[in-house]
């Protein structure tokens, strides 16, 4: 099997000045949260490729945004990306400790992130979402990015067990769902919106195991493409990223040569950095790209190209 630890997603380590737009945006909500502004030279954004990212990163002052599976790995570095845009970003998982710990970190980097419960599987935790997040802010959600997910078991098809099944596709499909429900309308309002869902290259090749997963990704890309078409007269864009093999610590966890078995099928020959999966979710979630929706965008390092 493909390593687990091959997480969609990112981590995006530069740490970016608040912008002075965003604090004028949330007005008394920003003076009254419990963080240290900072301010960060432009030299804190160099890649090691030399490249300015902080240059070329989106003005997302006065967007709200929500993040799912904020608590660790790729959600924690796509808060950071939206936040550093000067988003105001509600960092949202069902590890409500893990959640707390990203937006409690963040703002200490001068970011304006919240933390926030929910299980996208289940209707009512997403309510509950809306809830607080509107409790929170006047202002609708203007980005919504679908990044909870689960792997599930490795096992073939017909050695699995229904409500294995059942589990993955309930976080995997069905939270996405959940979430567009949720938030659409307030995309509507304002005639202007962001959904950008995480799939994975399984749902794009005939990988063997595992297929709840794979079958589950698929749908996530399906779905995308579905919505789209729907929304697209309400100011409304919708984009599926899907990354390949990233690099995440999990990997401690995995059997090397498991992990160079599956580097060695990607043609850059090496896993992706989380920071350029941020980069791509960072750049779909801003105004700079306004003549596409419903595509599916490959971070995989050449591997999925069709």
């Amino acid at each position: 099997m493909l390593p687990g630890f091959l997480q969609l997603g990112v981590h995006y380590n530069a740490m970016g000045s608040t912008r002075p737009e965003a604090r004028e945006a949330f007005g008394e909500l920003y003076q009254s949260a419990d963080r240290l502004v900072v301010d960060v030279p432009e030299s804190a954004f160099e890649t090691k490729g030399g490249t300015s990212m902080g240059a070329a990163a989106q003005d997302l002052s006065g967007r709200v945004a929500v993040v799912t599976r904020a608590g660790g790995g790729i959600g924690v570095a796509i808060v950071r990306r939206l936040a550093s845009a000067g988003a105001m970003v509600f960092a949202a998982d069902r590890n409500a400790e893990g959640s707390n710990e990203t937006a409690t970190k963040l703002q200490k980097e001068g970011l304006m992130v919240f933390g926030a419960a929910v299980d996208v599987s289940d209707p009512k935790s997403v309510t509950m979402l809306v809830d607080e997040v509107h409790s929170k802010v006047s202002q609708p959600v203007a980005i919504l990015v679908n990044n909870a997910g689960v792997r599930g078991p490795s096992k073939e098809l017909w050695r699995m067990e229904f409500e294995k099944w059942r589990s993955v596709l309930s976080v995997d499909l069905d939270g996405v769902f959940l979430c567009c429900l949720a938030f659409l309308p307030d995309m509507f309002k304002q005639s202007l919106g962001r959904v950008i869902n995480i799939a994975s290259v399984y749902g794009k090749e005939g990988f063997p195991t595992p297929s709840a997963y794979a079958a589950a990704k698929a749908g996530v890309i399906a779905l995308g493409r579905s919505l789209s078409r729907q929304v697209a007269q309400k100011g409304v864009l919708v984009h599926t990223v899907v990354p390949g093999i990233i690099r995440s610590p999990r990997s401690e966890n995995i059997d090397p040569q498991e992990v160079q078995r599956a580097i060695s099928l990607v043609p850059l020959g090496r896993p992706g950095e989380p920071e350029e999966v941020a980069a791509l979710v960072g750049l779909l979630a801003g105004s700079e790209i306004t003549f596409n929706t419903g595509s599916t965008w490959d971070v995989s390092g050449g591997k999925a190209t069709s």
